[in-house]
Formats: structure tokens, C-alpha cells, sequence
């Protein structure tokens, strides 16, 4: 018959030791015979007189009588059943009932007596109804319908039927319940059949008395002796309906579920209080009452408790829906003092049922559909508008009128679900529920301790690990809200060390072991920890770590390169500004928030340039980037008419010094390794950014250490945290004194983008990968990668220590690197080798344009780099490709933020360098003719006109100088393409225009001689200037109109 699943077994199968030591006990022989088996039931096996040759259902009704009985011990009772039993007219007339009366046919010494009517035959047999009325009964639904109908009229004729019946059937209830569900496990599935469709139609209406009273039955031993409580008799009902459902014969599961609607129906009731009162329509008794309401708290107890623990377990797919649906609806009725002892486990099981119960369809269409999160969210909604969640949240409801130990009693049951949970949707009611609870019951989440041994703490820890590994994005979502909301009602300590957490594994996500959704997650838990429980983040041994971790990590995090995780910890970020930043010791300095943490935002930055992940040192350089922007890695704003600085500007000033030095190291130290990857160019920009930013104030003429760096230490030479040094003494060192290039001179410095030789900060973690849904999440490593120990906090640098601190960068090292690094080719080709080269020719000309025009540093930088500068520009070279216009355009970017001041002139700055006018505009024209590039043509009418305006007087007035620059500006108006390259040559025009009217110490003398130099050309420039008059670009015609205001005064 085959083996069923659930747990009250088989009623269809045993062994043959079990079937051996039955016949024993029963006193039959192992020789039986299947006559002999069948003569136990109740059955005739031979063929007698007119019976030979029918079937057995045609016999049946007979059978059944016989069978009574033979049970009774007493055969004349057949006769009696018989002639009870029967319908025909024929059998009513005279003649017939006087030949076959029970007199004629039993005589007048059997048990009727004198009686021969059908009153004294129900008398006579009604002290046999105990044992008649559960075959009868049984009988009356046998699957084979002659069998019911004769039957059904032996019932009517022996009982009166209709309300003679059921007086019947209730003065005799109990043994006849009991009897038939001993029936309802019958070896024979006729009988089971009988046995089900008997008990569904008995059980109708009955209360708790009727069925044997008691109190609440709270075990699981139902073999009692002697008096039978309701509890157990209701029970013993739910388990044979449990079992019939799951039959191996279709006609025992369909009898069955006809049961099992009765047997629903009855614990309702029985769990109803009001249900006597709602039927009848009258009011009871106080007394009556109290006693209908203990008997619903005895049947709801025994009820639940079972439905609970077994109901829902069943595999039987229709014995698990009547266990639910039944749950649901008694939930929905009894009392809160009723549900309190078993609340817990309660909800517990609705919770797991919620994913349990789901179609398998809706997990084979979730990992094959196209629109995964609409599929998601529509079986999200179905199961937050079903029954389960309607029971869920009145137990939700309850709670709050419970008392504070069943209130914690839930906690550890919420962590359980979710950790037993098998799909999505319970997790996420777990999620809803966790919320729901932290907000009207805090006091149910106030445990001792810190550590996993905190029911709060080990919930917090599962949330965030389910949201990590969490497929769907609507669920994710659910279970990082709910992290938000109970970290504000758990132990602060738990919260700050779960912060860190996941700071650290937001910054493990990346490189090799790249996950975006555990990044997601990460900045997601900070995010709902920062807006609901950002009070924990202070206090402790670590102080505040919002302002030393959680900021630092956000403004690295703002940039990283998934939109949705950058708006994330933007939000958080945003959240910062509002707050009050405790970074413990020290000071806070300026009004910005990224000056008052400036130490830990560059100890982030540092940290993520030293990770082996590109896409982390690309965000560390984003943000150093950005910190330079905005003058935050740069020197303390101050007025012109300042004389003195306070300590507290001092301090200030000396932070952002230490900072911009420590920044500019670890940069140059990864911008030296020879690997170029996908985003060094990044670094490259933050570096030159806050260099550029130093070297302005390096240069100032009136510069004080004191103002600029916070240094007031005679007794040492030099500043030891300045970031930059301007001095053109140390040429061959990119650190002070480290001798850099004379190292290696003599090396092969080809850039290599095979090799990395970067150091990495974390170890390779293992991501694990998102959970299919229907598969459960493995918390096995939850509370071992969650361990009570917290991880290192990421600490401010030891910058209060001189002497920790690197040598300061100087600038003709870093030009001269930089340079380096632009001109220099690749062993290998690399799609991040060009945009390398870009950055560095733009952050040389950043680094140039920094210094100021008159500063002695322009004209010894000029002798380091022209030479090089002009041979990728102007040069042929002898053999290989020539360079490529990006390159040359940015070299002659770099040899015009080259230029001078008085640049060639006899006397002043410079003075020692000759300069050979005419030979370099040359070159600069011959490039930009030569070249078919645009940018190329316009960079080389840009570094003219710069040359234009910097070029001492004597060598500007050459009349082969003004000539090679009329004939550059003619040559950019014909490019009718780019109206950048147009614009370019109108600026030389400017220029010349410009110098020609200066008014200096010698203007009147100077302008005069400059004028007659140009005059020669004023008929074809002001040509130039008309015909762009009509130029389709507005910045051209604009700067036309500018140049003609200029020159419409001379002669």
C-alpha cells in the first residue's frame, strides 16, 4: 500500500512481525485462511441458499448485519435487523407480515417477547445501540450506494430517524466517536470510508461537554484508559482526519476531506465562546458563561498547541492547508490570555508557514522570468494580503497586551524563523514583524549583555546577514529597515561593532572579490543604523565612531562606481552634516564638515589607495580629489592684513599640512609602482590637485611657515610636514634627499603593465553568492563572522610625531616625474595607458600654472622640461611612431605654463637662460601647421599667444616674430571645423593687441616701439577680425569685437 509521510503513520501497512504478533494477540493461528480473515469482520464466506453466486456488493447491507450480530453474540438480532431494515411495500401487507412477523419467524421465547411490531423491535435493541450504532453508522456511508440505502433504512427503523436519531446518536456519542475512529484505521478501506463519512456527520453542533469535557490536554499521549477528556477525543478526531487525508485510496481522501470540513468546523466552535449564544440567540447565564469560557480556553489550548506543532508540519499538501486555514480562523477568535502561553511557538510556525505553503510553480517561474522584481513583488503582496498574515498580524496586535516575558519569549522565535526560513517571503515577514515590535513592544528587545547570548544582538546579526545574501531587492530592502529599527533597541556596543562590520566588508567587496549586492547591503545596514540609531555610534573605547569610520568610509563610498551605492552613502554623508561630531580627542577645525574629520577622511583615503582593488584606489583618489577641490588639502584661508595666527588657526593650519603631505606621499608611492591599471590616472589627478594647491603658497613671496604650515620651531631648518618644496636645488630627488632619478638613471623605466607590485591592505575574502529563493541561508557563519570581537577601527595617523612623518615632496622632482611618466612608452598595449599619459601632461600643466609668473621657479623649470617638452611637440623622432596629438597637444599645454615674465630679456628674471625668440615660434608655428589634429592646432595657438604675452619686448618686436604669429592666427581662421582651434588664433591677436597698449614704468617708450612692430600687419588683422565677425560661434565673434575695440586707436 505503500508508506505515508505523516506523523501519525500508516493506516495500510505493516511488517510481518507486527501482523504475526496481531494474530497472536487476537488467538489466531499463522494457518489462517482468508475465510477465516474475513469471518473475523463479520463476513460470510460461503455461498447459502438463494445468496450463491452475488457479488459482495450486492451482500453487503447484509454483511454489515451479520457482522452486528456476530459482534453482539446474539444471531436472532439478524432476524430483527433484517425485518428493520426492510422497505418494499410488498413487505406491509397483511398476509406478508403476518408470515414474516419477528413472532413467525423467531417465535415468541427470543428477546422481543410477545412484541411483533417495529416499537417493541426499537426497545428491544435499544440496549444494544452502543454497540450497533457504529456499524450502523458506518454502514449508512459505505462507498457502494445499495449498501447505504438498505442500510439508511435499518438506521431510521431502528433509531426513528430524524430527531429520535440524533437523541440516539447523543445519548450514545462517545463510545460511538471512539468506535469509529478506531474504524477510521481499519484494515479495509470500506471501512475507513464509512468510518470518516460517519464522524463528519456526528460531530456537527457538538460542544465541549458532549465530548467528554476536561481541561486542556497538553501532550502528545492519547492512549488513555478509563475517562477520555475532550481534549484527547478531539485530538484522536484531528489525527484519523490528518491521517485519512493522506489514504492511498482515493475514496478514503475524498470521504475524508468531507471530515476534515467537520472537524474544522467543530474546533471553531469550540474555541468560540460566543458561539452557543450566536446559534441559539439568547443570552446566558454569569454562570453559564464562565463555564462556556473555560471550556473555549481548554479547546483553543489543546487546539492550537497541536495545530502548531504538528499541524503545520504535515507533507500531506491538503492536511496542511485544514490545519492552516482552521489555525487562522481560531486565531482570529479566541483571547489574547488564551494565545499567551503558546504565542511564541505561534507565531513561529505562521512566520515559516508563509514560505512553506507557497506553490513550488512560483519558485520555477522566479528563476526563469524575465522581470525577476516584479515577480518578487507580486508574491510579496500575495502573501502580506493572505490569511496567515491577517493571524500574524493580530498576534503582532496581541503582543502589546501580553506580559513582558512572553513579549521576550518571541525575540529568540523571530531569530529562529529567519534562520530556518526557506524563502523570501519569511524573511521578510520576519523583517516586518521585527519592525513592528521595536516600536510598540522596545521592552521585549532589553536583554543582559552584549555578546550572541543577547536574544536582541543575535536577531540584529541575522538581519544583516539574511540582507546580505538576499536575492530580491523588495525583501533586501524589508530586512535593512528592520536592522535600522532594532539597532536603536539594542545594546549600543552590539550596534557600533555590527557598523564597523560592515564598513569592513563593504571594503572587501571589491577587486577579486567583487560583489556588488554585499556592497549594496553594507552601505544599506549604515545607512537605516545612521538614520534610526545613530545615537550608538558614540561612547565606548572607541569614541565616536561616526566621525572616525562611518563618515570617512561614506565620502569614499559617494564615489563609487554603482549610482545606486554612491546616492546611499551620499544619504548618509548628508546625515553627517546635521549631526554633532565627536572625533574625541583633539579639536575640531573650520566650519566644514570634511575639515572637522579631515585626519580619518585622508587615513580612508590612504587605506584605500594601498588596496589591491582598483576600483577602491580609484574612489580613495576621487576623494582626495575632491577634498582638494575644495580647498580642504590646501593652505588655511586667511586675509591679506593678518599679521598674527591664533593657536587654534595654527593647529588648523598645521592639520591640513600633515593631511596634504601624508595624501601626496601614498599617491606618488602608488603612482611609482610601473603597473599602469584602469584608473591610475585618477591618482595622478588627486596628486598633481594638491600639489598645485601648496605650491602657490610655497611661492608667495611673503610666505611664513608660521601662517602657512603652523610651524614656529627654530630650532629646525625646515617644516618637516611640509607637503611640497618649491627650491630648485634638490633636480635629481622627487623626495627631499632621497636621490630618486640618479637611482634610476641607469634602470629601464618603460612603464610595465604586467607587473603589480602593490601591497594589499585586507586578505582575499570569500563573498558568498545570493540565495536562490526556496533555498534556506546557511547562518552557520553568521555568528562566526559576526564574532563579539569587533574589528580594528581605522585610526588617525601618528602625525603629532615629527618625526614619523615622510620627507617632503619637491616640485622640480614631481614635474620631472610627472613628465616621466607622460613621455614614456607602454611594453604592452592598455586601454588605460592613453588616459595615464593625459592626466599627467594635464597635472604637470596644473602643477606649472600654480607657481606665479614672476616666481624664480618658471625659469628653472623651464631648463629642466623645454628641451624634452619641444622634442615630443616639434621633433621628428629618428625611428618609432611619432607621438600622439593628445601628447603633443599637452606638451605644449606644459611649455606655455612654462613661460615667464619678460621671458628673454637682458635683465630680470631669467636673465641667465638665453632665449631665442624667433627660433621657438618657429617651431611652435611649424607644429601647429604640420599637424592634421584639431587639438594640436589649438594648443599651439594657445602656448603662441601665452608666448605672445610673456615674450620680453625686445624679442616680441622681431619683425619675423610678429609675422610667424599673424600668419598662425591667418592659418586657425581657416579651419572652418573647430571653432575652438578659430578662437585659439584670435587670442594671439589679443595678445599682440594687449602689449601693444600696456602701460608699464616705460609704456610710453615700450608701447611706441611695440606699436610700430605691429603696424606693419594692422591692415591684415583687422581683416582677420572683420571676416570673424560673421562666425557662427559667439565666443569668436565676441572676442573679435574685443580686439577691434582694442585696436580701432591706432594710427
Amino acid at each position: 500500500f505503500g508508506q505515508t509521510t505523516n506523523h501519525g503513520g500508516s493506516a495500510m501497512i505493516e511488517t510481518q512481525e507486527q501482523a504475526a504478533e496481531r494474530r497472536s494477540t487476537e488467538g489466531r493461528g499463522s494457518n489462517e485462511t482468508p475465510n477465516d480473515f474475513m469471518e473475523a469482520f463479520g463476513f460470510e464466506t460461503t455461498e447459502v441458499g438463494g445468496a450463491a453466486g452475488m457479488n459482495e456488493a450486492t451482500l453487503g447491507a447484509y454483511r454489515e448485519m451479520a457482522g452486528a450480530a456476530f459482534a453482539l453474540g446474539r444471531q436472532d438480532i439478524l432476524y430483527a435487523l433484517l425485518i428493520l431494515s426492510v422497505s418494499h411495500p410488498c413487505w406491509f401487507s397483511e398476509d406478508r407480515r403476518s408470515a414474516y412477523s419477528a413472532i413467525a419467524l423467531l417465535g415468541e421465547s427470543s428477546f422481543l417477547g410477545n412484541g411483533s411490531g417495529t416499537q417493541e423491535m426499537q426497545e428491544a435493541l435499544r440496549p444494544h445501540l452502543t454497540k450497533l450504532l457504529p456499524r450502523i453508522l458506518r454502514a449508512c456511508h459505505d462507498p457502494n450506494k445499495q449498501t447505504r440505502e438498505q442500510m439508511k433504512s435499518l438506521y431510521n427503523g431502528l433509531t426513528g430517524g430524524g430527531a429520535e436519531a440524533r437523541q440516539a446518536i447523543t445519548q450514545h456519542l462517545l463510545s460511538t466517536i471512539d468506535t469509529l475512529i478506531d474504524n477510521d484505521a481499519n484494515k479495509l478501506w470500506r471501512a475507513r470510508v464509512g468510518a470518516c463519512g460517519a464522524l463528519a456527520e456526528i460531530i456537527v453542533g457538538r460542544d465541549w461537554q458532549s465530548l467528554g469535557g476536561g481541561g486542556p490536554v497538553l501532550d502528545d499521549d492519547l492512549d488513555v484508559k478509563g475517562y477520555v477528556p475532550a481534549g484527547v477525543r478531539l485530538l484522536r478526531l484531528w489525527r484519523a482526519t490528518i491521517r485519512s487525508l493522506d489514504d492511498v485510496r482515493g475514496a478514503v481522501r475524498d470521504s475524508a476531506e468531507t471530515l476534515g470540513r467537520g472537524v474544522r468546523a467543530l474546533t471553531i466552535r469550540l474555541c468560540d465562546p460566543m458561539a452557543s449564544e450566536k446559534s441559539s440567540g439568547t443570552k446566558r447565564a454569569r454562570e453559564e458563561m464562565l463555564s462556556l469560557e473555560r471550556d473555549a480556553s481548554a479547546a483553543a489550548a489543546t487546539a492550537l498547541r497541536y495545530l502548531v506543532r504538528h499541524g503545520l508540519n504535515q507533507n500531506c499538501a491538503e492536511a496542511t492547508g485544514l490545519c492552516l486555514s482552521t489555525l487562522v480562523e481560531v486565531v482570529g477568535i479566541v483571547r489574547p490570555t488564551i494565545l499567551e502561553p503558546i504565542l511564541p511557538d505561534l507565531l513561529r510556525s505562521l512566520l515559516l508557514a508563509m514560505s512553506g505553503l507557497e506553490p513550488n510553480a512560483l519558485n520555477y517561474l522566479q528563476l526563469r522570468t524575465t522581470d525577476q522584481e516584479g515577480l518578487e513583488r507580486a508574491r510579496l503582496q500575495l502573501s502580506q494580503s493572505g490569511p496567515l498574515a491577517s493571524a500574524v498580524n493580530k498576534l503582532l496586535e496581541m503582543l502589546p497586551k501580553v506580559a513582558v516575558s512572553t513579549q521576550q519569549a518571541v525575540v529568540p522565535e523571530l531569530d529562529t524563523a529567519l534562520r530556518m526560513s526557506a524563502g523570501f517571503a519569511t524573511r521578510a515577514a520576519v523583517a516586518d514583524s521585527v519592525a513592528s515590535l521595536c516600536s510598540t513592544c522596545p521592552a521585549a528587545f532589553e536583554f543582559p549583555g552584549a555578546s550572541s547570548g543577547n536574544p536582541s544582538v543575535r536577531l540584529l546579526r541575522a538581519l544583516y546577514y539574511a540582507s546580505e545574501r538576499e536575492r530580491g531587492p523588495a525583501a533586501k530592502d524589508k530586512m535593512v529597515h528592520a536592522v535600522g529599527v532594532l539597532a536603536a533597541v539594542c545594546p549600543a556596543s552590539s550596534v557600533r561593532s555590527l557598523a564597523l562590520r560592515a564598513c569592513d566588508r563593504y571594503a572587501r567587496s571589491t577587486g577579486n572579490n567583487e560583489d556588488p549586492t554585499s556592497r549594496k547591503s553594507s552601505a544599506a545596514t549604515i545607512r537605516a543604523i545612521t538614520l534610526r540609531a545613530s545615537q550608538h555610534f558614540s561612547g565606548g573605547k572607541r569614541g565616536d565612531i561616526f566621525g572616525t569610520r562611518i563618515l570617512p568610509v561614506a565620502y569614499i563610498g559617494r564615489k563609487d562606481a554603482d549610482k545606486k551605492i554612491a546616492s546611499i552613502w551620499e544619504e548618509v554623508w548628508e546625515e553627517g552634516k546635521g549631526s554633532a561630531i565627536d572625533v574625541g580627542e583633539g579639536e575640531n577645525f573650520g566650519s566644514r564638515l570634511e575639515e572637522m574629520i579631515l585626519p580619518y577622511l585622508v587615513t580612508e583615503c590612504i587605506g584605500a589607495l594601498r588596496d589591491v582593488s582598483w576600483a577602491r584606489r580609484v574612489s580613495g583618489a576621487n576623494a582626495l580629489q575632491d577634498l582638494s577641490d575644495l580647498n580642504v588639502l590646501a593652505p588655511i584661508p586667511r586675509s591679506t592684513a593678518m599679521s598674527q595666527i591664533s593657536t587654534l588657526e595654527k593647529k588648523r593650519a598645521q592639520s591640513r599640512a600633515k593631511a596634504s603631505s601624508s595624501a601626496l606621499y601614498q599617491c606618488l608611492e602608488v603612482l611609482t609602482k610601473p603597473r599602469i591599471w584602469t584608473g591610475k590616472a585618477d591618482v595622478m589627478k588627486a596628486a598633481t590637485s594638491i600639489a598645485s594647491k601648496w605650491v602657490g603658497a610655497e611661492a608667495s613671496p611673503d610666505k611664513n611657515e608660521d601662517l602657512l604650515y603652523g610651524w614656529d620651531d627654530d630650532s629646525q631648518s625646515a617644516c618637516p610636514w611640509k607637503p611640497i618644496l618649491l627650491s630648485p636645488s634638490w633636480n635629481e630627488d622627487l623626495f627631499l634627499s632621497d636621490s630618486w632619478f640618479a637611482a634610476s638613471s641607469g634602470t629601464d623605466m618603460a612603464i610595465d603593465d604586467t607587473t603589480n607590485v602593490a601591497s594589499p591592505q585586507h586578505e582575499p575574502a570569500t563573498i558568498e553568492t545570493e540565495v536562490e529563493d526556496g533555498e534556506g541561508i546557511n547562518f552557520d557563519k553568521c555568528d562566526v563572522g559576526l564574532a563579539d570581537t569587533a574589528p580594528a577601527d581605522t585610526a588617525q595617523g601618528d602625525w603629532d610625531n615629527s618625526s614619523s612623518l615622510q620627507a617632503p615632496l619637491t616640485f622640480v622632482g614631481f614635474c620631472k616625474f610627472a613628465l616621466g611618466q607622460a613621455v614614456q612608452k607602454s611594453q604592452t598595449v592598455s586601454d588605460a595607458y592613453l588616459p595615464y599619459k593625459v592626466a599627467a601632461f594635464k597635472g604637470l600643466a596644473s602643477l606649472l600654472k600654480s607657481t606665479p609668473p614672476q616666481s624664480f621657479a618658471r625659469p628653472q623649470i623651464f631648463t629642466f622640461l623645454s628641451s624634452d617638452l619641444l622634442r615630443i611637440a616639434v621633433d621628428k623622432p629618428e625611428y618609432g611612431d611619432p607621438a600622439p596629438p593628445v601628447a603633443v597637444a599637452g606638451s605644449l599645454d606644459c611649455l606655455a605654463a612654462c613661460f615667464w615674465e619678460g621671458m628673454g630679456s637682458e635683465s630680470g628674471l631669467g636673465s641667465d637662460i638665453p632665449i631665442h625668440g624667433i627660433d621657438l615660434v618657429d617651431r611652435l608655428l611649424s607644429c601647429g601647421i604640420k599637424q592634421p589634429a584639431w587639438t594640436v592646432r589649438e594648443a599651439s595657438s594657445l602656448c603662441l599667444a601665452e608666448l605672445a604675452t610673456k615674450l620680453s619686448s625686445a624679442n616680441l618686436r622681431h619683425h619675423r616674430v610678429v609675422s610667424d604669429m599673424m600668419t598662425c592666427a591667418t592659418n586657425a581662421q581657416k579651419d572652418r571645423k573647430f571653432w575652438r582651434v578659430r578662437l585659439a588664433g584670435l587670442k594671439i591677436l589679443e595678445s599682440l593687441a594687449e602689449r601693444a597698449g600696456k602701460s608699464t614704468e616705460k609704456s610710453d617708450k615700450e608701447r611706441q616701439l611695440m606699436l610700430e612692430s605691429i603696424l606693419p600687419f594692422k591692415e591684415e588683422l583687422i581683416g582677420i577680425l572683420r571676416k570673424t565677425l560673421t562666425d557662427s560661434e559667439v565666443k569668436v565673434t565676441a572676442l573679435a569685437t574685443k580686439v577691434l575695440t582694442k585696436v580701432s586707436w591706432w594710427p
